[in-house]
């Protein structure tokens, strides 16, 4: 003679639910991990942004050098000039928090470290036929440059200068 349970046997039951649960789980483990991935990289890529000490644009030839320099609070603008009577000029101002933020927003889509492997669109700053630019991300880490010709950085890098410049331009020298 052989014993069945009926349907409603806690042992069923049991088995049922401890089965959905296993089959529920898979999912919610899938999403929360997914969640976890999404909120890593999110983070990292705010990390990156808020390690940024300081970026500096700079453009120099045979005795004149200009260098804007743009930190979380201030923005710098220096000039030197050895064919002027007044040699080295320097004027700043307080940065506010929205301009920084904004200025960081020009790089979001470009990695650091891909930086100084950009290529420039010339090289007539070889031949000294051109002011040679610079543009330098600094981070609590690592400097990250770049050079090219005049005022004519890689495409990746065209509305970072843009922003740098307007933040310059809006200081008056003395």
């Amino acid at each position: 003679m052989t014993l069945q349970r009926p349907a409603h046997s806690p042992t069923r039951s049991r088995s049922l639910s401890m089965g959905a649960s296993r089959s529920a789980g898979v999912p919610l483990k899938a999403f929360v991990l997914c969640a976890l991935i999404m909120m890593t990289a999110g983070s990292l890529s705010a990390q990156q942004k808020e390690g940024i000490k300081q970026i500096d644009f700079t453009k120099s030839t045979r005795g004149y050098e200009e260098r804007i320099r743009v930190t979380p609070d201030s923005v710098v603008v220096r000039i030197e000039n050895f064919r002027a009577d007044e040699k080295v000029q320097q004027s700043g101002r307080k940065l506010a928090a929205k301009e920084w933020r904004a200025l960081l927003k020009t790089l979001k889509n470009v990695p650091f470290q891909t930086i100084p492997g950009l290529p420039s669109p010339g090289m007539q700053r070889a031949s000294d036929a051109a002011l040679q630019g610079t543009l330098q991300v600094t981070t609590t880490q690592q400097t990250y440059a770049h050079s090219f010709d005049n005022e004519d950085p890689n495409a990746k890098l065209v509305p970072l200068l843009k922003a740098v410049k307007a933040l310059g331009s809006s200081i008056k020298h003395h």
